[in-house]
């Protein structure tokens, strides 16, 4: 078991590796790239700036400079929030676009590399954790409690201190990308259909759930964060070029 988690965990590392580099290659093309931007877009901040008048509050001194410096921008904002936008906005936007995509990829391939392994630990984690908060309580809705004992989950992921913190990430990011409220809410509905009070049919029925959900939700999902970013990005490029 410890051996089988020290590879999943390893795996897990080597991919938030290959994330972080790809995100980064990411975020310094898209620096380029609006670097190549704003070099086209030169004759047009030209013309805004060549409308600012002489600032003679700048000879005053050191006050005067930077009350001039104030002005300069607040008469500049277009220049200001095209120079910003450009150089550190959208380079981070596509960061964190790849990153998001790459993160979505990387956790479905290697949970569905490891669906056997994955599914089995996970559903006899989640029965045994409600197991122990049934106790001597008397249940009148097995479902309902059931359903938001799951919902739950995210505190209980933090406790579980054994857990090493990679797995925990990886657990919390694949429960909320298959949803977490929807998947407890099908495991209840599914204990009730057993028409039974014995809760150790509970893990087959988280099992059968989780691969229903990877099933479902794992399959990778095309980058559109990172295609808005980038239509919005060559779309105000083409707006300046137009417009001023």
């Amino acid at each position: 078991m410890k051996e089988e988690i020290g590879t999943f965990v390893k795996t897990a590392v080597k991919s938030s590796a290959k994330i972080f580099l790809l995100s980064s290659i990411a975020l310094f093309l898209g620096f380029i790239f609006n670097l190549f931007l704003l070099a086209f877009c030169f004759p047009e901040m030209k013309s805004i700036a060549s409308n600012l008048g002489p600032m003679p509050i700048a000879r005053a001194g050191g006050i005067g400079a930077v009350l001039a410096l104030i002005v300069i921008v607040l008469e500049l904002w277009p220049i200001v929030l095209l120079v910003i936008g450009f150089a550190f906005v959208f380079p981070f936007l596509y960061f964190l676009g790849i990153k998001k995509y790459l993160l979505g990829r990387e956790l479905g391939n290697l949970v569905s590399e490891n669906k056997a392994w994955f599914t089995d630990n996970v559903s006899k984690t989640l029965s045994e954790m409600i197991k122990k908060r049934v106790g001597s309580e008397k249940i009148d809705n097995w479902g309902k409690f059931i359903s938001s004992k799951l919902k739950d989950l995210p505190t209980f992921l933090q406790e579980k201190e054994n857990l090493p913190k990679v797995l925990r990430f990886i657990l919390q990011t694949f429960l909320k990308k298959i949803g977490i409220a929807e998947f407890a809410d099908e495991v209840a509905a599914a204990y009730e259909q057993k028409g039974t009070q014995d809760i150790s049919v509970l893990e087959e029925i988280i099992k059968a759930s989780l691969n229903k959900a990877i099933d479902k939700q794992m399959e990778p999902s095309p980058p559109l964060f990172f295609y808005i970013v980038f239509g919005a990005n060559f779309g105000i490029f083409l707006l300046v070029k137009i417009l001023i």
